[in-house]
């Protein structure tokens, strides 16, 4: 055999192993995706994982990936006027609804009638919140009105307002917030004790929502949770 065959021989050798090395991942991989549709997927499902119904209920699914993203903006100043009309028409959708008692409807317009002190908005991860800040010469408690709503649909995700004179009976507030909040679709609600207003837990969409008052703050809210609130001091916090 000639050294030039010989030199064929062996390039064509190493190019046969070449080939069979790239081809050995396709192979490997074409068996194991055979195997896996067979048998099934072997990823174990995470224990906070949120179900099939909560994520068929679009806030309940936005506010659980938005439990996951990061945070990272900060409120920063804006316009008078666009976030006194933002805050307007949140209040108001929340008032036609029945989630804000009468006399904290009253009590918000009157905090965004005076001229603030500071006003604030921040956009982040498909959310908007904004705050009116008012600081009286004549007294040293500052007032407020601030929300935060997904822009997406408008819905109020939370919001509290200053005031001092609010009805006992916040349940019925509770309720319509619910319905307002689009969330009467999941059906495991279940009312939860407190001191301070009224909450309700859903395990399906892994929500608590509030609406209560507190050191002089009236505070509508939902949240995205793992675990159901056992005791007001933690969920009330």
């Amino acid at each position: 055999m000639s050294r030039q065959m010989g030199t064929r021989l062996v390039l064509l050798f190493l190019s046969a192993v070449c080939l069979l090395s790239l081809g050995l991942p396709f192979v490997y991989r074409s068996g194991s995706d055979v195997w896996l549709q067979k048998r099934g997927t072997l990823r174990p499902v995470q224990a906070d994982a949120l179900g099939a119904q909560g994520q068929a209920v679009p806030l309940a699914y936005a506010l659980y990936r938005n439990r996951f993203a990061p945070a990272t903006a900060l409120e920063t100043s804006a316009d008078a006027q666009q976030v006194q009309q933002e805050l307007q028409e949140k209040l108001a959708a929340l008032s036609t609804a029945g989630a804000l008692p009468d006399p904290v409807t009253k009590r918000a317009g009157w905090i965004m009638a005076q001229q603030p002190a500071d006003t604030t908005r921040k956009l982040e991860n498909g959310f908007a919140s904004a705050t009116w800040l008012v600081l009286p010469e004549e007294e040293q408690t500052a007032y407020a009105v601030t929300a935060c709503w997904q822009e997406k649909t408008d819905c109020v995700v939370s919001c509290t307002v200053s005031a001092t004179q609010i009805p006992t009976d916040l349940a019925p507030n509770l309720d319509a917030y619910r319905s307002y909040l689009g969330l009467d679709a999941l059906t495991d609600w279940e009312a939860l004790p407190s001191e301070e207003g009224a909450r309700a837990w859903s395990q399906a969409g892994q929500l608590a929502l509030a609406c209560r008052w507190r050191d002089g703050q009236f505070t509508l809210e939902a949240k995205s949770q793992t675990e159901k609130p056992w005791n007001s001091s933690a969920a009330e916090t």
